[in-house]
């Protein structure tokens, strides 16, 4: 990147008040006195070096607060800008805006079952937005929406962004959201909207405009993805599929370092993937479950890694970032009995630093028996649960499971809660998860990543479940 580059980009990132929402905020920040006359972009003076080293660390400093890439963002937006500006956007939204901008997102982002109608005004937005060539947008939706609700400047170049109440914005952008939300009566309530706005509005979030898009961006693919379910569950159907079987399991493997221990464990449609790092000088053994699903993709094989952390996020209606998910195309030494599994990285961003595992003449069996007067501690103890797949009866009504108590009773989840929950089948992988901490129980459908809490008579009653005796057809 240019000299030039990095100064208009340092410079859009003060005016434009997208990772701090004053100028004091932005110079106890970077440690620099920030104003009108003195703009971020003066940092470093004339040293290239120095204004790239500013730039880089004020993208760490918002990656490691947001779930999405923030050089990513000012690319999208710069593009976003100058679209915006030539194709004469905000004369397109002059009528109903908050309309039109509800309906560009369900065209662009829902399957093509599901898209409504195109009136003769969208479709010239539409066009537009979506671009010629088919393969990418012309400019990201998302960042158009937010230009033509007036919550993001429309001009990267030379806008200015308010710094006074910048909540506000935020309101507004909820209050838009809750209704683009509930037009569709297959919702009720969204968790990830409801967390976002809590978060916000009573827990110190921070508040600038590159984060109107990371909870935007986080609301809506949530909400998309529960709307596009019936892809969703062909998707993962498909995928369990061509999930793969490796011999992996029985045996302890190393990466190089001795006190790091790790084993494969078998469950439904993939594996736990446990390590351990024995701590001699404590007498404790540390210990971390990562989930693994190892896929054949056209001859290609595939291994994804999910983070303890992911699980929990996910029933809880929050979004996971990019540090809890990653993908390795995964390749191995032999065909019968893999000794060494190795982890080719596919992504940029990689916190699973795992580059090779080897399987050692140790057993799990001979580990536990070695390591049995030692300490478990679990680093991640808020993850744990334990998972009961099954699902005990559908009705033409309601789909049933046993709520696991000596009563004998059932949960019964009313089919009119989510349309796609017509298309579940009996050996669907569906079934109770209870987390041994809070002792908090999601009845989930695993193939549409949904999840329903029933911990409580309250829980139940909010998720439209009640608990029944017996399985009836009414």
């Amino acid at each position: 990147m240019k000299q030039e580059d990095v100064k208009r980009r340092l410079e859009a990132i003060g005016r434009l008040r997208l990772l701090t929402a004053t100028n004091e905020e932005m110079s106890q920040l970077v440690g620099h006195r920030v104003d009108e006359k003195n703009g971020l972009g003066r940092l470093g003076g004339r040293s290239l070096f120095l204004k790239r080293a500013t730039y880089d660390a004020l993208c760490r400093w918002a990656n490691a607060r947001a779930s999405h890439d923030f050089n990513e963002f000012l690319d999208l937006y710069e593009e976003a800008s100058t679209f915006f500006a030539e194709e004469r956007m905000a004369y397109l939204f002059r009528h109903d805006c908050e309309a039109l901008c509800s309906a560009l997102l369900d065209a662009i982002f829902l399957n093509k079952e599901q898209r409504p109608p195109l009136t003769d005004q969208l479709r010239i937005i539409y066009n537009k937005v979506y671009g010629t060539s088919r393969t990418r947008y012309a400019a990201d939706p998302m960042l158009v929406v937010l230009m033509a609700l007036g919550l993001l400047p429309v001009s990267f170049s030379h806008g200015r962004g308010r710094s006074e109440d910048i909540k506000e914005d935020f309101r507004r952008l909820f209050q838009f959201l809750q209704h683009h939300v509930s037009r569709n009566t297959m919702f009720e309530r969204l968790p990830v909207l409801e967390g976002c706005k809590d978060r916000v509005m009573h827990e110190g979030h921070l508040c600038a405009r590159f984060w109107l898009f990371d909870d935007m961006a986080d609301i809506l693919e949530n909400y998309y993805q529960l709307m596009n379910a019936d892809q969703l569950q062909t998707l993962n159907s498909s995928l369990r599929e061509h999930s793969l079987r490796l011999d992996v399991g029985g045996w302890m493997w190393q990466e190089n370092e001795t006190s790091v221990w790790w084993h494969w464990e078998e469950v439904n449609n993939g594996y736990f993937l446990h390590r351990t790092v024995v701590d001699n000088e404590r007498q404790r053994l540390l210990h971390e479950k990562f989930e693994a699903f190892i896929i054949d993709v056209q001859g290609r094989v595939m291994i994804h890694i999910i983070h303890p952390t992911a699980m929990l996020a996910q029933v809880e209606g929050r979004p996971t970032g990019r540090d809890q998910s990653e993908r390795f195309e995964l390749t191995w030494d032999n065909d019968q009995t893999p000794n060494t599994l190795t982890f080719g990285i596919m992504q940029g961003f990689h916190w699973f630093r795992v580059d090779a595992l080897h399987r050692t003449t140790m057993s799990t069996e001979a580990f536990e028996k070695k390591y049995a007067g030692f300490t478990l501690e679990e680093l991640h103890p808020e993850t744990l649960y334990d998972y009961y797949i099954g699902i005990d009866a559908i009705t033409p009504e309601a789909i049933f499971f046993q709520a696991e108590d000596d009563d004998g009773s059932y949960f019964r989840v009313p089919l009119t809660l989510n349309e796609a929950l017509r298309q579940v089948c009996i050996d669907d992988p569906a079934g109770l998860m209870t987390f041994h901490s809070s002792n908090r129980r999601f009845i989930t459908f695993t193939d549409l990543n949904l999840f329903l809490e029933v911990t409580d008579d309250a829980c139940c009653k909010r998720n439209g479940i009640t608990r029944v005796g017996e399985i009836i057809k009414n």
